[in-house]
């Protein structure tokens, strides 16, 4: 552009002084064309927005994180005029992989319609923008240049990775004082898993007679798809220290494995309810794939902000009669946090903690005390 302005400037000086030094009616026309023809340019150059059209399309518009997804532009050039170079600026280039960073300028014909696409993806979760931001445009002398901004952005919800083969070591024997929310509609009364002691809100269906004789007291069998006590998944949406693409990569794995030990308690036909905020609104139960897919969907745009909430929400549990799987995703572990968990490992609770940690760092001094007793105490304590 800098050396059509060049020529253009030598054009003009060259013409003005045959202009001036011959006089004839030919360097006159040349001098006052070479004066018009920029402002029409600059005029048809003002009028691009409304002469070119852009579409945009995506296959889906649910991913998961890392997931390829086929996008495709069209741009098309309503008028007579030309418009050389028209080159477009993505969305969010730190947050979206495009398959190439910033597009190749095309030219767009008068009355002509161009193609073009890229393969997209996505390594954080979230809600994203997705394709042409602004598109600038030169004009067909090339000595203009204007940025124009697309409305209507394509929108693109990113699920958090799928973790594989994640299993949480729940406990089965906590069965003793609480009842599946799947028994007596799916229990299979053919595959017993073990057995216990006879409750009186036991079904005497389950009764294992031989054993009954045998200790001269009641005992019932436990059936395979009602073996796992009901687990509680709690998520702490403590702000982190860390800032930038770090905080999104730390915040996205702690969101992955919680999402993954949901789905792990939906496939051993587990109810599970899953904790992720401190309003008594921010819970969700698992009992179908239905509802795991709106687990999936929240978690997409989960925020982690203010100050954890676990320790003063948890209180509340130390006065349930019943035992239950606790399965807890945290960052960060403080004194009031320590004591909770060291109160529901007591009272009979299977307290599972599964810690996050950048990796290659290691836990500060405190931290490491602080998991090392409850891991001494019965609590199992995981590093991720």
């Amino acid at each position: 552009m800098v050396k059509n302005r060049i020529v253009y400037a030598i054009s003009v000086a060259g013409t003005a002084a045959v202009m001036f030094f011959l006089g004839t009616s030919f360097a006159y026309t040349v001098f006052y064309s070479l004066i018009i023809l920029p402002l029409l340019s600059f005029a048809a150059l003002s009028a691009a927005p409304f002469f070119i059209r852009i579409s945009e399309e995506v296959e889906k518009t649910d991913v998961f994180k890392n997931e390829g997804l086929n996008y495709s532009a069209y741009i098309y050039n309503r008028s007579f005029l030309p418009y050389p170079n028209v080159t477009f600026l993505f969305y969010r280039g730190d947050y979206v992989r495009y398959e190439k960073q910033s597009a190749d300028p095309v030219n767009v014909s008068s009355k002509e319609s161009v193609m073009d696409g890229y393969t997209v993806s996505f390594p954080f979760r979230g809600k994203f923008s997705v394709g042409i931001e602004k598109f600038y445009v030169t004009d067909f002398l090339g000595l203009f240049r204007m940025g124009f901004s697309k409305k209507n952005p394509v929108e693109v919800t990113v699920f958090p990775e799928k973790i594989e083969n994640f299993a949480p070591d729940l406990r089965s024997e906590l069965l003793s004082k609480t009842v599946s929310a799947f028994d007596f509609i799916t229990d299979s009364l053919s595959e017993v898993s073990d057995v216990r002691k006879y409750e009186p809100s036991d079904d005497y269906k389950k009764i294992h007679w031989k054993l009954t004789a045998k200790r001269n007291e009641f005992i019932v069998k436990n059936f395979s798809s009602s073996v796992l006590n009901k687990t509680y998944i709690y998520l702490d949406t403590k702000k982190t220290p860390l800032t930038g693409k770090n905080r999104l990569r730390f915040e996205d794995k702690m969101v992955s494995f919680a999402a993954a030990a949901a789905g792990y308690c939906l496939m051993k036909r587990q109810p599970c309810s899953v904790n992720y905020g401190a309003s008594p609104s921010d819970w969700a139960d698992i009992l179908s794939f239905a509802d795991f897919d709106i687990l999936f969907r929240l978690f997409a745009e989960l925020e982690f902000t203010g100050a954890s909430y676990l320790a003063r929400s948890l209180k509340e549990s130390l006065n349930d009669d019943d035992f239950y799987n606790m399965v807890f995703f945290i960052s960060d572990i403080e004194n009031d946090l320590f004591d909770v968990f060291t109160s529901l490992s007591a009272m009979g609770h299977n307290v599972i903690i599964y810690y996050l940690i950048n990796e290659g760092e290691k836990p500060d001094e405190d931290t490491q005390n602080f998991l090392s007793v409850l891991s001494d105490s019965g609590v199992s304590v995981n590093f991720i």
